[in-house]
């Protein structure tokens, strides 16, 4: 199932074009069917103008529920399909040697700090489209309430989104259709079926004619949840 929502979310745009175009010829005998059969003298004429009117019904609803499916696993079935994500495992070769490194000092009890991420922020805005907790650099881990703000001229829906740091493949974590001001934007997210490590989470906010601004993301870290006793 993984591999399938992966698929429509990375052909989306092609599904949608094949399907619409399939809906237009379909739809197109549906109305060359219907005059026909509205003109048969015939009743063999007739029936053979009905056939085809039923294939060409058949295929436009056809097309169309396969458009809604698409839409539907990739905005809205994504969300709980967040379970194990096969991360790559680098092959250890037992028989190669490698030289001791030199560690380098560091004075006794301060720890090392961690490299701060580079991230893209230009897309963040505040009292727009912000996302104000998590924050970049944070740790979560278990059930995590996104906070922050979406609310444009002209609102139309948000979606937020979260990839692994190395990948571009954002998966939905939920949806929205009501403005939010500096309030949760999803809520009970839950981190504990995703594999622990550095992630990117993204606010896309779209605007009611369709048109997407600049996504909002911060980085985080996400840990395994605590054994339980």
């Amino acid at each position: 199932m993984q591999a399938l929502l992966r698929f429509l979310k990375t052909y989306e745009l092609g599904i949608y074009l094949l399907l619409g175009v399939a809906f237009l010829l379909y739809f197109r005998r549906l109305l060359l069917a219907w005059r026909v059969w509205q003109g048969a003298l015939f009743g063999l004429e007739r029936e053979e103008a009905e056939r085809r009117l039923r294939g060409a019904f058949l295929g436009v609803v056809l097309s169309v529920g396969l458009m809604l499916t698409t839409f539907a696993l990739v905005t809205f079935a994504t969300p709980v399909q967040t379970g194990p994500v096969v991360l790559p495992t680098a092959t250890l070769d037992l028989l190669a040697t490698t030289p001791p490194e030199e560690a380098s000092p560091t004075p006794e009890g301060t720890p090392t700090p961690l490299p701060t991420p580079v991230l893209d922020t230009g897309g963040c805005v505040p009292d727009q489209v912000f996302i104000a907790s998590p924050q970049t650099g944070d740790t979560i881990s278990g059930e995590v309430t996104i906070e922050g703000t979406a609310n444009i001229p002209n609102f139309g829906f948000y979606k937020v989104e979260f990839a692994l740091a190395s990948e571009a493949l954002f998966l939905t974590i939920g949806v929205g259709r009501v403005p939010r001001v500096q309030e949760p934007l999803i809520e009970g997210w839950d981190t504990s079926r995703i594999p622990p490590g550095d992630y990117v989470i993204q606010l896309v906010v779209t605007d009611n004619q369709g048109q997407a601004l600049p996504p909002c993301r911060v980085r985080v870290h996400i840990a395994a949840p605590p054994a339980q006793p």
